[in-house]
């Protein structure tokens, strides 16, 4: 795996949490 790719799966996480916190 790439640095990018690591790098793009970090943010999707980040992300995909906050959208979690508003949702909540």
């Amino acid at each position: 795996m790439s640095t990018f790719d690591k790098v793009k799966e970090v943010v999707i996480d980040k992300l995909g949490v906050e959208e979690d916190k508003i949702v909540s």
